[in-house]
C-alpha cells in the first residue's frame, strides 16, 4: 500500500474529519481512505454520465429530424387495434 502525507489542512476541517471518524468508530486515517473513496467513486459516476450523455448526443444527431407531427403519428400507429 501506498501512504501520503497531508500537508497544510485547515483546522476547521480537521475538526470535521475528526468528529466524523469518531462518530463512526474508525480511525482519523480510516476516515480518511473512507471520504477518499467516497469521492473516486462519486466521480467515476460523474465521469461515466458524461460519457452516456455524449453517446445519447452523437446518437441523437446521427438521427434525422422528426416534426412533432411525425411522432404522433407513430405514438398513433401503436395504439391503433390489430
Amino acid at each position: 500500500m501506498v501512504s501520503i502525507t497531508i500537508r497544510d489542512i485547515p483546522d476547521d476541517l480537521f475538526t470535521e474529519v475528526k468528529e466524523m471518524a469518531q462518530t463512526e468508530r474508525r480511525s482519523i486515517n480510516s476516515e480518511v481512505i473512507e471520504v477518499l473513496d467516497h469521492a473516486v467513486q462519486q466521480w467515476r459516476i460523474r465521469r461515466q454520465r458524461a460519457h452516456l450523455l455524449e453517446e445519447i448526443t452523437q446518437l441523437r444527431e446521427s438521427q434525422p429530424p422528426s416534426s412533432t407531427a411525425d411522432t404522433l403519428a407513430r405514438l398513433r400507429e401503436g395504439r391503433e387495434p390489430a
